[in-house]
């Protein structure tokens, strides 16, 4: 049984953003525009060997370069992937696998939360999404509730993977069916919940992989989350993931062939004005 306090209401979505090294130029965009700034801590601010291992002095070091507001009362983000979160995800939870990872997971959240005890701490990924079997994933978070029930918001990912004139689409009923999901689960635990999206399609798709979601398609994408969650009132808004600057210093093929001769500063900013703006008219109207 869950127990849940008192009833949370939000009314209203923001847009966030969750992107390091951005120009001058695009960082001009996001202040002129309200827009604010979510701090990730990577898998590197405090397992560096990504052996599922934390190590507890790098972290306290990593929190304070990321959020040095000892009174910071955002949303912060940790992204803790491999090599255990498949392990929550698929291992029998009665298993001594599965129960050393959540512990871990839920360690290192309290020492997060003591680090920063006024932010509102979440998990990347969490509760989990899928595109073809969000039943399979419905029973996934079951499994994971009582780590659900200790972070302070709900962070799921809904990045794309196929363009819509695929044969594999399933595009719109995969954000649906995991948006209306996240929102029963959020108003069961009482919690907010903001999700991930990606300008680019994921790179586990070879072919499309890192290219630019056409704005119309992102745009609808957006639309169909915010549909998908109606009545429920707990979605906080979107965070828009991106990292650009890194794909392309180390030449992903794809986003280089986009640039082609461009300035890259100048089209990265070119292109977080040109989405941000769209991503905030797409919420305003709502």
């Amino acid at each position: 049984m869950l127990i849940v306090g008192s009833s949370l209401s939000i009314s209203g979505q923001k847009l966030y953003m969750a992107m390091e090294n951005l120009p001058a130029a695009a960082k001009r965009f996001q202040q002129d525009n309200h827009i604010t700034s979510i701090p990730i801590l990577y898998a590197s601010d405090f397992d560096p060997e990504d052996d599922g291992v934390y190590d507890e002095a790098l972290l306290r070091t990593s929190i304070g370069k990321k959020i040095p507001d000892k009174n910071y009362q955002g949303i912060a983000v940790i992204d803790w992937e491999d090599p255990l979160i498949g392990v929550l995800e698929k291992a029998d939870s009665a298993s001594n696998e599965f129960r050393t990872a959540m512990s871990k997971y839920k360690a290192l959240l309290q020492l997060c939360k003591m680090q920063r005890p006024n932010a509102k701490w979440g998990y990347y990924g969490m509760p989990f999404t899928s595109y073809w079997d969000s039943t399979r994933v419905e029973m996934a978070n079951r499994k994971i509730i009582a780590l659900l029930q200790e972070v302070d918001v709900l962070l799921p990912s809904l990045y794309s993977y196929y363009p819509n004139n695929t044969p594999q689409t399933n595009n719109y009923a995969y954000v649906a069916a995991n948006t209306r999901n996240t929102a029963q689960l959020a108003k069961a635990l009482n919690k907010p919940f903001d999700i991930f999206i990606w300008h680019r399609y994921h790179p586990s798709n070879q072919e499309f992989g890192m290219k630019t979601i056409p704005q119309a398609e992102f745009k609808n994408w957006i639309q169909v989350m915010i549909a998908a969650c109606k009545p429920v009132s707990l979605m906080e808004g979107i965070i828009w993931w991106g990292a650009d600057d890194y794909y392309y210093r180390t030449g992903n093929k794809n986003l280089a062939g986009e640039v082609g001769t461009k300035n890259f500063e100048k089209y990265q900013s070119d292109l977080i004005r040109n989405y941000g703006t769209m991503c905030q008219s797409v919420l305003n109207s709502q």
